[in-house]
């Protein structure tokens, strides 16, 4: 919507809420309204919309994979990693639509242009600060 690609997240969310009210099984509108509380701050929130997506449809790829992203947005990559290797497991291990390359996600001085699902990439960086963190706290990961 233009108010998403304007930056005024808040107003999209506004009219996301009258369509959900119209429809709320719209997995587009959960999706949209989801990454819009993200981008202003409120994973939790995301969290609530993507739940809602499963609900609608259990094995909504998109909604895995946004909760798995929220939870590493909220530093909880344990269930990050778990959400991600559900969304992995609904599509099979094929491409998913939300392919990018390496040098997308890490800048342009990057030479590496191998495709990386969305997925892959926050999984492994998930699996990276977790055993990170459970080296540093002595195994009491958070």
């Amino acid at each position: 919507c233009d108010e998403e690609e304007n930056g005024n997240f808040q107003k999209a969310i506004d009219y996301l809420d009258k369509a959900y009210e119209i429809n709320p099984r719209d997995q587009a509108v959960l999706n949209n309204r989801a990454f819009d509380y993200d981008a202003l701050g409120k994973p939790e929130r995301a969290i609530e919309d993507f739940n809602r997506m499963l609900i609608n449809d259990s094995n909504s790829v998109g909604a895995e994979y946004g909760i798995g992203y929220m939870y590493f947005v909220l530093a909880k990559y344990d269930r990050a990693i778990e959400h991600f290797n559900r969304a992995d497991k609904l599509k099979g291990g094929g491409p998913l639509y939300m392919e990018m390359t390496y040098s997308e996600m890490l800048g342009p001085r990057n030479e590496i242009d191998a495709p990386i699902t969305k997925i892959n990439y926050y999984r492994a960086l998930a699996i990276v600060k977790f055993d990170s963190l459970r080296n540093v706290d002595g195994n009491n990961v958070p």
